[in-house]
């Protein structure tokens, strides 16, 4: 199943559903992150899946876009410490840190 839906209360986001749930297994949505206006449209992207044997789905990729010189895609990732998600960071590394010439994305410990 397939749905797509535009935020009721906003002009300024929606999400696409994907799976058997009324309100879908994952998901795929667009949010404005800041007030819109003639000259201000950001917002990010959110990424949702259901874990294997879960019925609750979570955010497991944000996506944000640089606003900062030398700055990544503000990305985020899902990761699982002890059993605890959290949305981490994905930060761009020191020059040369991937290697020569490369550049390593970095999450926090």
């Amino acid at each position: 199943m397939f749905r797509y839906r535009r935020l009721s209360n906003s002009p300024q986001g929606g999400d696409m559903n994907f799976g058997q749930t009324v309100g879908g297994n994952a998901q795929i949505g667009a949010t404005a992150a800041e007030n819109w206006t003639a000259t201000a449209n950001g917002c990010y992207v959110t990424i949702s899946a259901t874990a294997a044997g879960g019925i609750a789905r979570t955010a497991a990729v944000q996506i944000n876009v640089p606003t900062a010189d030398s700055q990544t895609s503000l990305l985020g990732i899902l990761t699982n410490r002890a059993g605890v998600n959290t949305l981490q960071p994905v930060t761009m590394g020191a020059i040369n840190s991937g290697g020569t010439g490369f550049r390593a994305l970095v999450v926090p410990n």
